[in-house]
């Protein structure tokens, strides 16, 4: 099985999550390996780093396995306007790792998967097709709705909420939570996620 359909990434085409975005809110990813025979290593890129937490962002998946990362939107002051089109994006890359890299932990998986990623990187450059799968998602912005999937933690109310106006905001800024405000919100939405896949 080529490398391209081994890596199944759901949801396939967009990472939706539902408004009001002043409390940090939660969508799940899940990186299945389709391969019967070989385990992959994976990924999780964004083109808005601070704006999401991505819990694991990288990890392994045993052959006809499966992962589930989960993706933290940050808490905003106020909500986007309604019509606000999110041009965020994510990217899930993989790759093909030899099976004994399942048994290793701590630092020597660490090297060794940090190795087989160069190398890989290395070979695409060159040329090689087939040696990293990429699968892209948008991020959509839904309205408020009932029966949402999408789990948010509550936050508390800032101190002293200030929006800066809209002339010193450059085009894409949304108003956010400061990030010590938000490493604690984030830390109390821990006992909710899985552990680490490592």
């Amino acid at each position: 099985m080529d490398l391209s359909r081994s890596l199944v990434v759901e949801p396939d085409k967009e990472l939706e999550f539902r408004r009001p975005f002043t409390a940090l809110v939660k969508q799940t990813l899940n990186v299945k390996n389709a391969n019967p025979d070989s385990p992959l290593v994976f990924k999780v890129k964004t083109t808005a780093p601070k704006m999401y937490c991505v819990r694991p962002n990288s990890g392994k998946v045993a052959p006809n396995s499966s992962v589930e990362v989960q993706v933290l939107l940050q808490a905003m002051r106020e909500d986007p306007p309604p019509d606000f089109k999110c041009k965020d994006k994510f990217l899930v890359q993989a790759i093909k790792v030899p099976a004994d890299v399942l048994t290793l932990d701590g630092d020597e998986y660490t090297t060794r998967v940090g190795d087989l990623w160069a190398a890989a990187e290395q070979l695409k450059k060159s040329g090689s097709e087939d040696v990293i799968a990429e699968h892209k998602l948008r991020v959509a912005y839904l309205p408020p709705g009932e029966g949402s999937t999408t789990a948010t933690v509550t936050n508390s109310i800032l101190a002293n909420p200030t929006t800066p106006s809209s002339e010193s905001q450059p085009e894409r800024t949304i108003p956010r939570q400061s990030s010590v405000k938000f490493k604690q919100e984030f830390n109390n939405a821990d006992e909710n996620l899985p552990p680490y896949t490592r």
